[in-house]
């Protein structure tokens, strides 16, 4: 298969040829798709998120917008975000699972029942915690500051690196959740979206922490998680 997609800043969109191996996931939003596509010598994994419905077109491009915002406003992004041509699809960084497995930020369930993630993939450890929820905490920030808001819980999703079980990141994922402005923002306005944002990031975090971390740290991190966001939240007030 092949399709031709833009980046931002682009006159001309790049044609990429790829297969399809897997269906990922059927969202509200549409389908995301696991592809291997040609990258100069390389075969390389993408993520492929196809927009359906008689507002697909709407969708992505929104998904697309936020992308260059957050970008633009210094958050944590994918490396690679681009839409096709046709405006019904976008084209992403797929982390590599060998390397890394990725955890959403908000609860998943298989009808009534909670999927809790296997024993084998909770961590006892976290490098550098108080460094990583600085920076989580940050984005909430950045965001803010350009009048740019968190609509739910997930948006963040975080990775652990499957090697030392102790190297966890974080990424903004969820495109299609974020609220861009439609005006100039005034102080009180930005003030009330941060507020927002980071009710929002610590419900991922909090999630993250109580699903996949395991042993005497987790409470730890919880009170360091606590603490810093009582603190920036109190300071911003």
């Amino acid at each position: 298969m092949r399709d031709s997609f833009y980046k931002l800043g682009e006159e001309e969109p790049k044609e990429v040829k790829f297969d399809v191996e897997q269906r990922l996931g059927q969202g509200g939003y549409g389908t995301v798709s696991k592809i291997s596509a040609g990258v100069g010598s390389k075969i390389r994994g993408f993520a492929l998120k196809e927009y359906g419905g008689q507002h697909g077109t709407r969708e992505a491009w929104a998904a697309f917008s936020a992308y260059n915002a957050l970008k633009k406003a210094g958050l944590k992004v994918l490396p690679t975000f681009r839409i096709s041509e046709d405006r019904k699809k976008v084209l992403m960084t797929l982390h590599d699972p060998e390397k890394v497995y990725t955890v959403d930020g908000k609860p998943r369930y298989k009808g009534l029942d909670l999927v809790e993630p296997p024993e084998e993939d909770k961590v006892h450890e976290i490098q550098n915690f108080d460094a990583l929820i600085d920076n989580f905490f940050k984005q909430s920030v950045l965001a803010a500051e350009a009048g740019i808001g968190f609509e739910l819980d997930d948006i963040f999703h975080f990775t652990i690196d499957r090697e030392t079980k102790t190297k966890v990141d974080f990424f903004v994922q969820d495109l299609d959740l974020i609220a861009l402005p439609m005006h100039t923002m005034s102080a009180a306005e930005k003030h009330e979206i941060l507020k927002k944002n980071l009710n929002s990031s610590k419900s991922s975090v909090d999630f993250f922490l109580a699903t996949h971390v395991k042993g005497d740290k987790r409470e730890e991190y919880i009170d360091i998680v606590n603490r810093k966001y009582q603190k920036l939240l109190s300071h911003k007030t």
